[in-house]
Protein backbone atom coordinates (compact mmCIF):
# COMPACT_ATOMS: atom_id res chain seq x y z
CA UNK A 1 0.00 0.00 0.00
CA UNK A 2 1.25 3.49 -0.59
CA UNK A 3 1.91 5.63 1.55
CA UNK A 4 -0.62 8.67 2.46
CA UNK A 5 2.02 11.61 1.67
CA UNK A 6 6.06 11.50 1.59
CA UNK A 7 6.98 14.83 -0.17
CA UNK A 8 8.12 17.64 2.04
CA UNK A 9 6.66 19.85 -0.95
CA UNK A 10 3.15 18.64 -0.52
CA UNK A 11 1.41 21.84 0.42
CA UNK A 12 -1.14 20.21 2.85
CA UNK A 13 1.69 18.32 4.90
CA UNK A 14 3.20 21.76 5.53
CA UNK A 15 -0.04 23.17 6.25
CA UNK A 16 -0.29 20.33 8.58
CA UNK A 17 3.09 21.02 10.15
CA UNK A 18 1.73 24.25 11.09
CA UNK A 19 -1.01 22.79 13.17
CA UNK A 20 1.18 20.19 15.30
CA UNK A 21 3.43 23.17 15.33
CA UNK A 22 0.39 25.09 16.99
CA UNK A 23 -1.05 21.66 19.04
CA UNK A 24 2.87 21.26 20.48
CA UNK A 25 3.12 24.78 22.09
CA UNK A 26 -0.39 24.36 24.40
CA UNK A 27 0.85 20.90 24.94
CA UNK A 28 3.75 22.13 26.60
CA UNK A 29 2.39 24.54 28.88
CA UNK A 30 -0.09 21.78 29.95
CA UNK A 31 2.85 19.43 30.55
CA UNK A 32 4.70 21.91 32.17
CA UNK A 33 1.61 23.01 34.66
CA UNK A 34 1.51 18.97 35.82
CA UNK A 35 4.97 19.39 36.59
CA UNK A 36 4.70 22.17 38.51
CA UNK A 37 1.94 20.82 40.47
CA UNK A 38 3.88 17.42 40.96
CA UNK A 39 6.93 19.53 42.51
CA UNK A 40 4.57 20.87 44.68
CA UNK A 41 3.43 17.95 46.05
CA UNK A 42 6.71 17.10 46.77
CA UNK A 43 7.59 20.17 48.29
CA UNK A 44 4.94 19.44 50.52
CA UNK A 45 5.45 15.88 51.85
CA UNK A 46 8.84 16.69 52.49
CA UNK A 47 7.10 18.86 55.55
CA UNK A 48 6.00 15.78 56.70
CA UNK A 49 7.41 13.53 59.81
CA UNK A 50 9.32 10.55 58.01
CA UNK A 51 6.40 7.81 59.11
CA UNK A 52 4.18 10.00 57.89
CA UNK A 53 5.24 10.43 53.65
CA UNK A 54 3.46 8.97 50.92
CA UNK A 55 4.32 7.20 47.54
CA UNK A 56 4.11 10.22 45.51
CA UNK A 57 1.59 8.35 43.10
CA UNK A 58 -0.52 8.20 46.06
CA UNK A 59 -0.92 11.98 46.44
CA UNK A 60 -3.83 13.44 45.56
CA UNK A 61 -1.85 16.76 44.81
CA UNK A 62 0.64 14.70 42.51
CA UNK A 63 -2.17 12.93 40.94
CA UNK A 64 -3.76 16.11 39.66
CA UNK A 65 -0.08 17.04 37.94
CA UNK A 66 -0.11 13.69 36.48
CA UNK A 67 -3.82 14.38 35.15
CA UNK A 68 -2.23 17.81 33.37
CA UNK A 69 0.66 16.06 32.40
CA UNK A 70 -1.30 13.72 30.65
CA UNK A 71 -3.30 15.74 29.09
CA UNK A 72 -0.38 17.55 27.95
CA UNK A 73 0.72 14.11 26.40
CA UNK A 74 -2.55 13.79 24.46
CA UNK A 75 -1.32 16.67 23.06
CA UNK A 76 1.59 15.76 22.20
CA UNK A 77 0.09 12.50 20.25
CA UNK A 78 -2.31 14.85 18.39
CA UNK A 79 0.91 17.11 17.32
CA UNK A 80 2.71 14.00 16.08
CA UNK A 81 -0.14 13.48 13.72
CA UNK A 82 0.33 16.63 12.11
CA UNK A 83 4.11 17.89 12.36
CA UNK A 84 7.65 16.09 12.00
CA UNK A 85 8.68 13.73 15.25
CA UNK A 86 11.94 15.97 15.11
CA UNK A 87 10.07 19.89 15.23
CA UNK A 88 7.72 17.81 18.20
CA UNK A 89 10.45 17.09 20.68
CA UNK A 90 12.16 19.97 20.24
CA UNK A 91 9.60 22.91 19.73
CA UNK A 92 7.77 20.96 22.84
CA UNK A 93 11.15 20.71 24.71
CA UNK A 94 11.60 24.35 24.59
CA UNK A 95 8.59 25.91 24.68
CA UNK A 96 8.07 23.41 28.16
CA UNK A 97 11.48 25.65 29.66
CA UNK A 98 10.27 28.70 28.25
CA UNK A 99 6.84 28.28 30.28
CA UNK A 100 8.66 27.40 33.29
CA UNK A 101 10.71 30.96 33.40
CA UNK A 102 7.12 32.44 32.95
CA UNK A 103 5.51 30.75 35.65
CA UNK A 104 8.75 31.25 37.45
CA UNK A 105 9.09 35.27 36.73
CA UNK A 106 5.91 36.79 35.77
CA UNK A 107 3.54 34.62 37.60
CA UNK A 108 5.60 34.05 40.92
CA UNK A 109 8.09 37.20 40.85
CA UNK A 110 11.23 34.88 40.76
CA UNK A 111 14.82 36.91 39.51
CA UNK A 112 14.87 37.18 35.74
CA UNK A 113 18.64 37.27 35.29
CA UNK A 114 21.08 37.69 32.49
CA UNK A 115 21.37 34.07 32.04
CA UNK A 116 17.38 33.56 31.94
CA UNK A 117 17.28 36.38 29.31
CA UNK A 118 19.87 34.60 27.26
CA UNK A 119 18.76 30.80 27.70
CA UNK A 120 15.39 32.02 26.78
CA UNK A 121 16.95 33.95 23.34
CA UNK A 122 18.85 30.59 22.47
CA UNK A 123 16.26 28.32 23.06
CA UNK A 124 13.66 31.11 21.17
CA UNK A 125 16.36 31.34 17.96
CA UNK A 126 16.97 26.78 17.94
CA UNK A 127 12.80 26.71 17.76
CA UNK A 128 12.59 29.07 14.91
CA UNK A 129 15.28 26.98 13.07
CA UNK A 130 13.96 23.59 14.10
CA UNK A 131 10.61 24.77 12.70
CA UNK A 132 12.41 25.95 9.99
CA UNK A 133 14.78 22.94 9.06
CA UNK A 134 11.91 20.06 9.67
CA UNK A 135 10.49 18.66 6.67
CA UNK A 136 7.39 16.48 7.26
CA UNK A 137 7.63 13.13 8.01
CA UNK A 138 6.42 10.45 5.72
CA UNK A 139 2.89 8.66 6.61
CA UNK A 140 4.02 5.36 6.35
CA UNK A 141 1.40 2.26 6.52
CA UNK A 142 1.83 -0.58 8.80
CA UNK A 143 4.19 -2.94 6.68
CA UNK A 144 6.07 0.31 6.11
CA UNK A 145 6.92 0.99 9.55
CA UNK A 146 7.86 -2.46 10.64
CA UNK A 147 10.40 -2.22 7.44
CA UNK A 148 11.77 1.23 9.29
CA UNK A 149 12.20 -0.87 12.82
CA UNK A 150 14.23 -3.70 10.84
CA UNK A 151 16.22 -1.05 9.05
CA UNK A 152 19.93 -0.94 9.94
CA UNK A 153 20.85 2.47 10.45
CA UNK A 154 17.79 2.38 13.17
CA UNK A 155 18.92 -1.02 14.53
CA UNK A 156 21.84 0.40 14.96
CA UNK A 157 20.99 3.63 16.69
CA UNK A 158 18.66 1.21 19.11
CA UNK A 159 21.32 -1.08 19.96
CA UNK A 160 23.40 1.84 21.00
CA UNK A 161 20.46 3.26 23.54
CA UNK A 162 19.88 -0.77 24.40
CA UNK A 163 23.51 -0.28 25.61
CA UNK A 164 23.57 2.87 27.40
CA UNK A 165 20.53 1.70 29.02
CA UNK A 166 21.83 -0.97 30.30
CA UNK A 167 24.97 0.61 31.51
CA UNK A 168 22.86 2.77 33.99
CA UNK A 169 20.90 0.25 35.29
CA UNK A 170 23.76 -1.87 36.31
CA UNK A 171 25.47 1.32 37.74
CA UNK A 172 22.47 2.10 39.89
CA UNK A 173 21.82 -1.18 40.98
CA UNK A 174 25.58 -1.45 42.22
CA UNK A 175 24.88 1.90 44.04
CA UNK A 176 21.66 0.71 45.37
CA UNK A 177 23.39 -2.66 46.84
CA UNK A 178 26.42 -0.55 48.21
CA UNK A 179 25.01 0.71 51.09
CA UNK A 180 28.84 1.75 51.89
CA UNK A 181 29.00 3.42 48.47
CA UNK A 182 31.03 6.48 48.40
CA UNK A 183 29.30 10.02 48.34
CA UNK A 184 30.80 10.44 45.17
CA UNK A 185 29.17 7.41 43.37
CA UNK A 186 25.65 8.46 45.29
CA UNK A 187 25.61 11.83 43.79
CA UNK A 188 25.51 10.31 40.16
CA UNK A 189 21.91 8.56 40.69
CA UNK A 190 19.71 11.69 39.96
CA UNK A 191 22.23 11.95 36.70
CA UNK A 192 21.31 8.27 35.89
CA UNK A 193 17.90 8.38 36.06
CA UNK A 194 17.20 11.53 34.22
CA UNK A 195 19.39 10.34 31.23
CA UNK A 196 17.32 7.34 31.41
CA UNK A 197 14.00 9.16 31.89
CA UNK A 198 15.07 11.17 28.86
CA UNK A 199 15.61 7.98 26.56
CA UNK A 200 12.52 6.25 27.44
CA UNK A 201 11.01 9.16 26.66
CA UNK A 202 12.46 9.28 22.92
CA UNK A 203 11.19 6.00 22.21
CA UNK A 204 7.45 6.73 23.70
CA UNK A 205 7.53 9.73 21.26
CA UNK A 206 8.46 7.51 18.56
CA UNK A 207 5.75 5.02 19.17
CA UNK A 208 3.15 7.66 20.04
CA UNK A 209 4.03 8.83 16.17
CA UNK A 210 3.66 5.03 15.02
CA UNK A 211 0.50 4.87 16.72
CA UNK A 212 -0.81 7.92 15.87
CA UNK A 213 -0.15 7.20 11.78
CA UNK A 214 -2.20 4.33 12.15
CA UNK A 215 -4.38 5.72 13.54
CA UNK A 216 -4.88 8.40 11.12
CA UNK A 217 -5.37 5.35 8.82
CA UNK A 218 -8.02 4.27 10.31
CA UNK A 219 -9.98 7.33 10.70
CA UNK A 220 -9.32 7.44 6.85
CA UNK A 221 -11.30 3.97 6.51
CA UNK A 222 -8.38 1.36 6.79
CA UNK A 223 -8.26 -0.18 9.98
CA UNK A 224 -5.47 -0.93 11.61
CA UNK A 225 -6.30 -2.29 15.05
CA UNK A 226 -6.85 -5.72 13.13
CA UNK A 227 -3.22 -5.99 13.51
CA UNK A 228 -0.89 -7.44 16.39
CA UNK A 229 1.56 -4.61 15.86
CA UNK A 230 -0.59 -1.99 16.42
CA UNK A 231 -1.26 -2.87 19.90
CA UNK A 232 2.50 -3.43 20.32
CA UNK A 233 3.21 0.13 19.43
CA UNK A 234 0.44 1.34 21.31
CA UNK A 235 1.29 -0.97 24.27
CA UNK A 236 4.89 0.40 24.11
CA UNK A 237 4.27 3.53 23.91
CA UNK A 238 2.34 3.17 27.57
CA UNK A 239 5.10 1.66 29.20
CA UNK A 240 7.93 3.52 27.93
CA UNK A 241 5.68 6.72 28.99
CA UNK A 242 5.03 5.44 32.67
CA UNK A 243 9.35 4.49 32.81
CA UNK A 244 9.93 7.75 31.55
CA UNK A 245 6.96 9.37 34.61
CA UNK A 246 9.13 7.03 37.11
CA UNK A 247 12.15 7.67 36.54
CA UNK A 248 12.02 11.46 36.52
CA UNK A 249 10.15 11.52 39.91
CA UNK A 250 13.02 9.14 40.60
CA UNK A 251 15.43 11.55 39.88
CA UNK A 252 14.02 14.80 41.05
CA UNK A 253 13.41 12.96 44.53
CA UNK A 254 17.01 12.56 45.13
CA UNK A 255 18.83 15.03 43.02
CA UNK A 256 19.47 19.20 42.87
CA UNK A 257 16.00 19.47 40.61
CA UNK A 258 17.95 22.80 38.60
CA UNK A 259 20.77 20.07 37.25
CA UNK A 260 18.54 17.08 37.29
CA UNK A 261 15.71 18.59 34.60
CA UNK A 262 18.31 20.03 32.38
CA UNK A 263 19.60 16.40 31.76
CA UNK A 264 16.37 14.93 31.48
CA UNK A 265 15.24 17.61 28.94
CA UNK A 266 18.67 17.46 26.90
CA UNK A 267 18.50 13.57 26.56
CA UNK A 268 15.00 14.03 25.72
CA UNK A 269 15.12 16.26 23.20
CA UNK A 270 18.22 15.25 21.78
CA UNK A 271 17.62 11.19 21.70
CA UNK A 272 14.07 12.24 20.00
CA UNK A 273 15.57 14.56 17.39
CA UNK A 274 18.35 11.92 16.45
CA UNK A 275 15.68 9.03 16.81
CA UNK A 276 13.40 10.56 14.34
CA UNK A 277 15.83 12.13 11.81
CA UNK A 278 17.71 8.24 12.09
CA UNK A 279 13.90 6.23 11.86
CA UNK A 280 12.65 8.05 8.34
CA UNK A 281 15.90 8.23 7.48
CA UNK A 282 15.62 12.08 6.51
CA UNK A 283 19.46 12.26 6.80
CA UNK A 284 19.54 10.26 2.87
CA UNK A 285 17.50 13.86 2.00
CA UNK A 286 19.14 16.16 3.40
CA UNK A 287 20.42 19.46 1.72
CA UNK A 288 22.97 22.08 3.15
CA UNK A 289 20.13 24.04 4.74
CA UNK A 290 19.08 21.16 6.72
CA UNK A 291 22.61 19.58 7.58
CA UNK A 292 23.26 23.23 8.64
CA UNK A 293 19.82 24.46 10.30
CA UNK A 294 18.66 21.33 12.54
CA UNK A 295 22.09 20.71 14.43
CA UNK A 296 22.64 23.94 15.20
CA UNK A 297 18.65 24.46 16.48
CA UNK A 298 19.48 21.18 19.10
CA UNK A 299 22.76 22.73 19.61
CA UNK A 300 21.12 26.36 20.54
CA UNK A 301 18.38 24.59 22.63
CA UNK A 302 20.79 22.96 24.66
CA UNK A 303 22.88 25.76 25.15
CA UNK A 304 19.74 27.99 26.48
CA UNK A 305 19.13 24.78 29.07
CA UNK A 306 22.34 25.21 30.15
CA UNK A 307 22.34 28.60 30.71
CA UNK A 308 19.31 28.30 32.62
CA UNK A 309 20.74 26.15 34.80
CA UNK A 310 23.15 29.55 36.01
CA UNK A 311 20.19 31.10 37.72
CA UNK A 312 21.83 30.21 41.09
CA UNK A 313 25.35 32.46 40.20
CA UNK A 314 23.17 35.39 39.39
CA UNK A 315 20.45 35.45 41.96
CA UNK A 316 21.92 36.29 45.36
CA UNK A 317 18.79 35.28 46.97
CA UNK A 318 18.38 31.99 45.20
CA UNK A 319 20.38 30.14 48.13
CA UNK A 320 16.64 30.68 50.09
CA UNK A 321 14.58 29.05 47.61
CA UNK A 322 14.76 25.77 49.48
CA UNK A 323 13.23 26.82 52.49
CA UNK A 324 11.61 29.91 51.01
CA UNK A 325 9.54 27.87 48.96
CA UNK A 326 10.31 30.23 45.88
CA UNK A 327 10.25 29.15 42.31
CA UNK A 328 13.36 28.61 40.29
CA UNK A 329 13.43 29.54 36.51
CA UNK A 330 13.90 26.41 34.88
CA UNK A 331 12.61 24.10 37.47
CA UNK A 332 10.60 25.14 39.93
CA UNK A 333 9.75 24.71 43.58
CA UNK A 334 13.41 22.79 44.12
CA UNK A 335 13.67 19.89 47.18
CA UNK A 336 16.36 20.61 49.65
CA UNK A 337 19.83 20.83 49.47
CA UNK A 338 22.26 18.14 48.41
CA UNK A 339 22.94 17.22 51.72
CA UNK A 340 19.24 16.63 52.89
CA UNK A 341 18.14 14.55 50.29
CA UNK A 342 16.83 10.86 50.40
CA UNK A 343 18.05 8.49 47.65
CA UNK A 344 15.75 6.20 45.99
CA UNK A 345 17.11 2.95 44.27
CA UNK A 346 15.74 1.23 41.82
CA UNK A 347 14.62 -1.51 44.87
CA UNK A 348 12.61 1.46 46.85
CA UNK A 349 15.30 1.38 49.25
CA UNK A 350 15.81 4.80 51.32
CA UNK A 351 18.51 5.96 52.74
CA UNK A 352 19.67 9.59 54.20
CA UNK A 353 23.12 11.37 53.56
CA UNK A 354 22.15 13.33 56.98
CA UNK A 355 20.08 13.87 59.89
CA UNK A 356 18.59 17.28 57.96
CA UNK A 357 16.56 15.45 55.99
CA UNK A 358 14.20 12.48 57.12
CA UNK A 359 15.20 13.46 60.94
CA UNK A 360 13.15 15.29 63.20
CA UNK A 361 16.87 16.57 64.18
CA UNK A 362 18.41 19.94 63.23
CA UNK A 363 21.92 21.38 64.47
CA UNK A 364 21.76 24.54 66.59
CA UNK A 365 22.92 26.44 63.36
CA UNK A 366 20.65 25.19 60.62
CA UNK A 367 17.46 26.19 63.40
CA UNK A 368 19.64 29.61 63.17
CA UNK A 369 19.99 29.76 59.59
CA UNK A 370 16.51 28.59 58.79
CA UNK A 371 15.39 31.60 60.93
CA UNK A 372 17.20 33.92 59.26
CA UNK A 373 16.06 32.61 56.12
CA UNK A 374 12.14 32.85 56.65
Amino acid sequence: MASTFSSSDDPQASELKWIGLGIVIGSAILSNLGVNVQKLSHVNEEKQALFERRTYYTRPLWIIGMFLVILGSIGDFEALAFAPQALVAAVGGGCTVLANVFFAHLWLGQTLTWNDTAGTFFIMVGVVFSTLGNQPDAQLTLGELEAQFCGFEFLVYFIVMCLILFGIFGEIKTIDRNKKASNELVQRLPYLYATASGIFGSFSVLLAKCASMLLLLTFQGENQFVYPTTYLFVGGMVVTLILQTDLLNRAIMSGDTLSVFPVFQCFWIGSSVIGGIVFYRKFYDFHLFEWICLPSALLLILIGIYLLTQHASQDPEYASIMTSGRFGSLMPLSPPSNADRPIFGMGGSFRSNSLGYGSTSTTKKEKGSQRNIV
